[in-house]
């Protein structure tokens, strides 16, 4: 199965967390002289200052896990947006240290959300030849973040601000947030997630990821001893569980620990959603 535009965008989106990610962490250095300067901060509150976004990366990848398997990855990863862009606005904004740690924190939050959500939706969604590849674009948008926060101290320095330099430093990293909440609204659900939670919009989503024409393929469902059976999209399968599939022959058996969560979707009694699923798209 060969990749298509709306893999790559849904990619590309889930990855842009890691550029936050790398941001984040990074943007720190070059406010440290303009805090200390800022709320008088003593060698001990400086390094709590730096190292408290790092406790919250900590809380943060902890409860991920969970919230993203009960919610999916998609929904959390709006919810570290949104902590992104909080945390952003009110370290620039903060008047007094105590609101400037709570910011802080709360970009640890979603450092460590995205990093694991971001790997585990691109995971979810990617065929399986071109898995490694595309999760590897979270870890280089990790990189290119630290980049980009090294460049974008370097350039607000440039600009002589004077003693807010430091808070423009920390604000300019709600733009980017900005961009990736917004952008996480135009990609889907991952049909990993969907399958583990029988949700009848799966169809609508695999229609949506390969732009496949109704090819009359004859795909027999097994699970818990029945037999369903319906006409559906070509490669609708590869997308849902391309691990267990082979898309060489024509039938395709599947296990029955994939097969019990399909069963509802496609089988006779369930055929008209896959109609629902083409004409809503």
């Amino acid at each position: 199965m060969s990749i298509n535009k709306y893999v790559v965008r849904s990619t590309l989106v889930g990855a842009l967390g890691g550029l936050l990610f790398g941001f984040n962490t990074a943007v720190i250095s070059g406010t440290t002289a303009g805090l200390t300067h800022a709320f008088g901060l003593s060698v001990r509150q400086l390094g709590i200052t730096v190292s408290i976004a790092l406790w919250g990366t900590v809380v943060g990848a902890l409860a991920a896990g969970v919230l993203g398997q009960r919610y999916g990855s998609r929904e959390m990863l709006r919810l570290t947006a949104v902590l992104y862009l909080i945390s952003s606005i009110g370290c620039a904004i903060a008047p007094i240290l105590p609101l400037l740690l709570v910011a802080r924190f709360l970009g640890g939050l979603g450092i460590g959300g995205s990093s694991v959500l971001g790997p585990v939706y691109i995971a979810e969604l990617a065929p399986a030849h071109l898995r490694g590849r595309l999760v590897g674009t979270f870890q280089v948008n990790i990189v290119i973040g630290i980049l980009l926060a090294y460049l974008s101290n370097y350039l607000i320095s440039l600009l002589r601000l004077g003693a807010h330099e430091w808070r423009w430093e920390f604000g300019v990293a709600s733009v980017p947030a900005f961009i990736f909440f917004c952008l996480l609204f135009t990609i889907p659900r991952s049909a990993r997630w969907l399958t583990t939670q029988s949700r009848s919009e799966l169809g609508n989503f695999i229609r949506r990821v390969f732009r496949e024409r109704l090819d009359g393929l004859h795909v027999t469902i097994f699970a818990e001893g029945e037999v369903g059976s319906c006409k559906v999209m070509g490669g609708i399968l590869m997308g849902v569980c391309n691990d267990y599939v082979d898309d060489d022959e024509v039938g395709v058996e599947l296990k029955s620990c994939v097969g019990d969560r399909l069963r509802g979707l496609f089988d006779r009694d369930n055929r008209s959603k896959c109609r629902e699923g083409e004409e809503a798209i």
